[in-house]
């Protein structure tokens, strides 16, 4: 599975993927900001990625230029919720513009392609870069988090469409700003995916901008 928009695609986590992810992962100054901070061996990795790789948990590579530079997700979906998080890899693109538009895309399918209500993210209370970034795409702090260390943010569909509207006018500039989905239709949680599209659309929404293609 494949969203491309504002300039970026963001492919769905698979296999080929992991040990470059485990590396990011591993990285001290990556790790410093997560709330789970051990090692991750590659058992680990793999162990996660069985977990993960469900109809409830969209986990993409970030690719700018057809480069990997980092991972978002968005995980324990149900018909109103899911959580949002994010990091950059690659040194070089930290601080750059891919950050925002990864995000913008995450939201913009989780807001009008999925249907949700609202979305959440845990950020590590002194991690103020990540506090303030949430914000700007229309995150509040909402409540403590079960690890001391950490706030949950939430945003729900207005605030972000409100909130980050001078964001959204910005990566226009940068790529298409139309969301555009792109599944495999012989990969059998992507027809999952697909037949779940439709129920929210049928059930959530009279209308989408989503534009549906297939590899």
């Amino acid at each position: 599975m494949h969203l491309r928009q504002y300039g970026l695609v963001l492919e769905s986590l698979r296999p080929a993927y992991l040990e470059l992810l485990r590396n990011w992962r591993n990285d001290p100054e990556i790790r410093q900001h997560m709330e789970y901070q051990a090692y991750i061996s590659p058992e680990m990795q793999h162990r996660w990625f069985t977990q993960v790789h469900t109809i409830e948990n969209f986990y993409f590579v970030i690719l700018e230029s057809l480069r990997p530079v980092g991972l978002i997700h968005l995980s324990a979906v149900d018909d109103e919720t899911g959580q949002a998080g994010l990091f950059i890899g690659e040194p070089k693109y930290q601080g750059s513009t891919v950050p925002i538009r990864a995000s913008l895309s995450l939201l913009d399918f989780a807001f009008h392609s999925l249907y949700l209500e609202y979305v959440t993210a845990k950020v590590k209370k002194d991690n103020l870069t990540a506090i303030q970034y949430n914000s700007a795409l229309g995150f509040k702090v909402w409540k403590e988090a079960e690890h001391p260390d950490f706030y949950w943010m939430i945003v729900d569909r207005e605030g972000y469409n409100t909130g980050a509207k001078s964001l959204k006018n910005a990566a226009a500039l940068l790529g298409d700003p139309r969301l555009k989905l792109t599944l495999e239709g012989d990969q059998a949680l992507d027809v999952m995916i697909e037949n779940d599209l439709q129920r929210r659309r049928a059930t959530l929404s009279g209308n989408s901008s989503l534009q549906i293609g297939k590899d």
